[in-house]
């Protein structure tokens, strides 16, 4: 008796979701969900790598079955993929999503909307953290692309080509499904049970950047004009007057700005942690008294400063 009375309880549910448009109140997790913004703004800068091995956010993507990284590919050797996350767009969510303790696994952007744990809702209700879904076919269900809301009309994605993780404006979304272009939809991330293990094995701390402990002249060369005393520049005898060619593989052979590269260096080379040391994979060539010198990688040790901790002016 009494399972047949659990039976009919079972089927009268199926068929008040099923047919009448009846649900479950979900409970939206906002907390963590602007949480998984703030860790999305901690990535900024990241390289764009099509994922087929499901490792997220990675620092070494050559190992990732030789698939070469767009935003390395479109810039040239001018821009090191060592040091830097990669992901592809959902892969991005995953990640940042994770790191707040948040397991999506690495879902592609169609299976998350379809079957992920997220509430849709309208896209006049987005707030911070909200997950943006794009059909590039308005006549199509296929999900193309997938980005996070930041609030304050702003969304970061990680986009194809050199444009990796990146900001853009919700207006300009907005704008292109207006001209139907495409078609947007959106959702909220519902309430799961915080997992113990982060995405990374250091601790994210904050966000660092690399510093060689060098000024430079401003022009089209990179010539060193000061090096700060007991800085990694100094540890390998770099001397004023040096012209740097190539710095942990980021080539200043043919810049019309010397500074303006080192500044994109400096953006580029930025990541979360708690090391203070970073080991390139790139040797350094500099130019001295008309002479080309190579330093080999094994050599060299970078620091990982805050941007407080970077002297004005020092790369």
């Amino acid at each position: 008796m009494k399972s047949r009375s659990l039976v009919l309880i079972i089927m009268t549910g199926i068929f008040l979701i099923t047919n009448l448009g009846f649900c479950i109140a979900a409970e939206v997790d906002y907390r963590r969900q602007a949480e998984m913004a703030d860790e999305a703004l901690r990535q900024l800068g990241g390289h764009y790598l099509k994922n087929t091995s499901g490792e997220i956010g990675k620092t070494t993507p050559h190992v990732w079955n030789e698939i070469p990284c767009t935003t390395w590919k479109e810039y040239g050797n001018r821009v090191s993929c060592i040091g830097i996350r990669h992901f592809d767009c959902s892969g991005f969510i995953s990640f940042c999503a994770k790191s707040v303790g948040y397991d999506l696994g690495h879902l592609s952007p169609e299976y998350l909307y379809s079957h992920g744990p997220i509430v849709h809702i309208p896209i006049n209700q987005i707030c911070k953290g909200s997950i943006i879904f794009k059909r590039w076919d308005p006549e199509s269900h296929k999900i193309g692309h997938v980005a996070i809301y930041l609030g304050d009309g702003r969304v970061i994605e990680c986009g194809g080509g050199k444009a990796g993780v990146h900001i853009t404006f919700w207006n300009a979304w907005l704008e292109g499904a207006h001209r139907g272009e495409n078609y947007l939809s959106a959702g909220n991330l519902l309430y799961l049970p915080r997992i113990e293990n982060p995405n990374s094995p250091e601790k994210i701390v904050e966000t660092k950047y690399k510093w060689f402990g060098v000024e430079v002249e401003k022009g089209r060369r990179a010539v060193v004009k000061k090096v700060f005393p007991q800085s990694p520049a100094q540890e390998i005898g770099v001397k004023i007057g040096d012209i740097i060619l190539n710095l942990s593989g980021w080539d200043f052979r043919y810049t019309s700005n010397a500074t303006d590269c080192l500044e994109t260096w400096k953006k580029t080379s930025r990541t979360t942690t708690d090391r203070s040391k970073s080991y390139p994979s790139n040797p350094i060539i500099l130019i001295r008294d008309s002479k080309e010198i190579e330093i080999p990688a094994r050599g060299i040790c970078l620091e990982l400063r805050t941007e407080e901790e970077i002297p004005p002016g020092s790369y």
